[in-house]
């Protein structure tokens, strides 16, 4: 009768093995499966920044400067613009107006 609560108690020891090993093996699994899809497994992305000079000139009637970015909703749309172009996401955008100069626009993305 030993012998029989010995291969018992074995074969639970090995069935308990067995499990550690299924589990051990599927996460090696889903980890070989994330680097073969080359996903981007960073935690935390940089932020890249980008300036967007403004081209401004004067009017044809003389009394105004024109710009190319003429305010702030112009300046997201580049910087999303911009950021989608460059495979990043837009994270947040900066409009400068400068005194009777063009006009800066910094963008972040990432």
């Amino acid at each position: 009768m030993k012998k029989k609560r010995r291969t018992k108690s074995n074969s639970k020891k090995r069935s308990k093995l067995f499990l550690g090993l299924i589990i051990v093996l599927a996460v090696l699994l889903v980890f070989f499966l994330f680097v073969q899809w080359d996903l981007d497994f960073k935690l935390v992305k940089e932020v890249q920044s980008f300036d967007i000079v403004d081209t401004c000139g004067v009017s044809p009637l003389g009394n105004e400067i024109l710009h190319e970015i003429p305010d702030d909703a112009s300046c997201k749309i580049r910087c999303d613009n911009l950021c989608g172009v460059r495979d990043l996401e837009y994270f947040e955008h900066d409009f400068i107006t400068e005194n009777l100069t063009c006009y800066r626009c910094n963008c972040s993305c990432k």
